[in-house]
């Protein structure tokens, strides 16, 4: 059993931080998570004392986590200058799409130059179980002899063990905050006292693994990779301003930071709404209004494969579905990506706003189509590709935002969230493979009635922190 301190920024790596601290605390690791102070600035004694009393330290990074480590009071980075202060086992792990070579110099010197020099385990959501496995045998799994660790001073070790079991969801987030005062760095113990404690851990561990065969196994759903198939990939779209028009006024909106879907859902993947048992015939999902509700009641009863010739066209983004059906779509995922951990801060998962979607397909740039200023029938699936029906949803590579997201030109239109007329209608982006390439536009909308079923309208998610 090894020591691992994970260390993350909660707003782009949150999930997959509780992925990680659950897989490998099933693995027997004894590993710290802290759910408290994240994102609050606070560097407090116990997150010192958790970096020193660990010999590893398990570093997360997706795209745009290390923007504010330009900041010297930044959490994240006073985090890794402790880290390698106490020379750490530092094993980054970069998160699909991360680029250290592209972000590195947002950190000081010498850290800049050393981190991209760790060895880090590649990573891939699709082969998470193998990513555990070689950080468990290969990168934790023997005790680090040449580092010195402190242990978890006494007065602490109470609001320590609460943060972990706040962290794997026994027990609840409740807002508890740190009442240990900072009491300045902690030293390394004796020669004498270092081997003791090795030989504590030794011990515990195999009597943590005499156990293993009597432990209740949790379910991992760690990510909506892994309740829906593929192809299916977050993008991360940061911060910024993006124009809008809508109703002949223009505004400059300004758009937090969110992850939205790289491909809109497929059929397969509606599929798996449509079919399972706590799915689409469950009423919970269909309790927005009462337009909803009596939507839902005409057709509840109606076969969703058929409906939406979902047996066929796996990979092709599934047509035929109302705004009530993506909506309540949207709240059944959140539901089960939820679900494994209750006492962390949820996910929204829904339909993009225009604001996002627009966000998503051009960044800060006025830009007509994803891809740039001129149309390219290469590029996209409209009616003047001649192809006469939906595409595979990662066919058009070359037709991706600068942001990596694809499809938003072409195959089908999309559902966004909110209205802006009428109460029954909602705004749909992107145009479709019936439609020709001025309405394949971006600025280009139209707004259909929620209940409409069209053969050339579908949708694709976003997800938003709560907490």
């Amino acid at each position: 059993m090894s020591g691992i301190f994970i260390s993350y920024r909660r707003s782009t790596s949150q999930h997959l931080a509780r992925s990680i601290f659950m897989a490998l605390k099933q693995h027997g690791h004894d590993v710290f998570l802290d759910v408290n102070s994240i994102d609050s600035g606070a560097f407090d004694a116990i997150i010192r004392n958790q970096i020193a009393a660990r010999p590893h330290f398990l570093l997360l990074l997706s795209t745009g986590a290390l923007e504010r480590c330009q900041n010297e009071g930044d959490w994240l980075r006073l985090e890794i200058e402790e880290a390698f202060r106490l020379n750490r086992n530092i094993v980054p792990v970069f998160d699909e799409g991360f680029d250290i070579h592209r972000e590195k110099h947002f950190l000081p010197e010498p850290i800049r130059s050393e981190l991209p020099l760790k060895n880090a385990p590649p990573y891939s959501h699709y082969y998470f179980d193998a990513f555990i496995q070689a950080l468990s045998d290969r990168f934790f799994k023997q005790v680090v002899d040449n580092v010195a660790v402190a242990p978890t001073p006494p007065a602490e070790r109470a609001e320590v063990q609460k943060r972990i079991q706040q962290a794997a969801g026994e027990l609840p987030n409740d807002g508890w905050t740190p009442q240990i005062p900072a009491s300045g760095t902690p030293q390394p113990v004796s020669p004498e006292k270092q081997a003791e404690l090795n030989d504590f851990v030794r011990k515990a561990a195999a009597f943590q693994k005499s156990l293993e065969p009597n432990l209740p196994k949790m379910p991992l759903i760690w990510g909506v990779e892994n309740i829906l198939p593929t192809p299916f990939e977050w993008v991360y779209i940061p911060p910024g301003e993006v124009t809008v028009e809508i109703n002949k006024q223009i505004e400059t909106v300004s758009v937090n930071a969110f992850n939205i879907a790289k491909y809109p859902i497929t059929n397969e993947q509606f599929k798996a709404f449509a079919m399972t048992e706590d799915g689409y015939r469950n009423p919970l999902w269909w309790d927005d209004t009462i337009d909803s509700r009596e939507w839902w009641a005409k057709h509840k009863n109606a076969e969703p494969l058929s409906i939406h010739s979902l047996a066929l066209d796996g990979d092709h983004p599934a047509k035929n579905v109302s705004w009530y059906e993506a909506i309540a779509f949207c709240k059944w995922l959140a539901h089960r990506f939820n679900a494994p951990a209750p006492n962390l801060p949820p996910a929204a998962i829904t339909l993009p706003t225009e604001a996002q979607w627009l966000r998503a397909a051009q960044g800060s740039e006025t830009r007509t189509y994803p891809w740039g200023s001129e149309f390219d029938s290469q590029r996209c699936n409209t009616k003047v590709s001649r192809i006469g029906r939906t595409t595979p949803v990662s066919q058009y590579s070359n037709g991706a935002s600068l942001y990596g997201v694809m499809d938003l030109s072409g195959n089908v239109f999309e559902w966004c969230l909110e209205r802006h007329t009428a109460e029954d209608v909602r705004g749909v982006r992107g145009g479709s493979w019936k439609t020709d390439q001025v309405r394949a536009q971006l600025y280009y909308r139209e707004e259909i009635p929620v209940s409409n079923r069209l053969d050339n309208i579908g949708f694709r998610i976003v997800m938003m922190n709560n907490g």
